[in-house]
């Protein structure tokens, strides 16, 4: 799924080691992006990946960190840690109502 790890530890990070929320997520990025490039890599090499599907999905990323990171400076850590609850909070329920059982 790709989305385990990065809120594993940014809640770590923030909860039993008490980081400002900003600076979890920066730490979470820095040990995130190798280990997606590599991911990236082995994915490619089995074919279980698109390579037309792999710059699309890139640029898209690469848009929504830039806007992301402007939003991350202007909003108060107080209402980013909500958020951040609230929009994992969300996922889970997609996930767990989801009719598609290949999850």
């Amino acid at each position: 799924m790709g989305l385990g790890g990065g809120a594993v530890l940014i809640f770590y990070l923030t909860t039993i080691i008490k980081t400002e929320q900003i600076k979890a997520q920066g730490f979470s990025l820095m040990f995130i992006i190798p280990v997606s490039l590599l991911c990236i890599i082995i994915y490619f090499r089995e074919k279980i990946i698109k390579p037309k599907l792999i710059s699309k999905m890139a640029i898209s990323g690469a848009i929504g960190a830039f806007f992301g990171a402007i939003f991350t400076k202007i909003i108060n850590p107080l209402i980013l840690r909500k958020l951040f609850g609230l929009f994992f909070l969300f996922l889970s329920l997609i996930f767990f109502f989801s009719k598609n059982k290949k999850l």
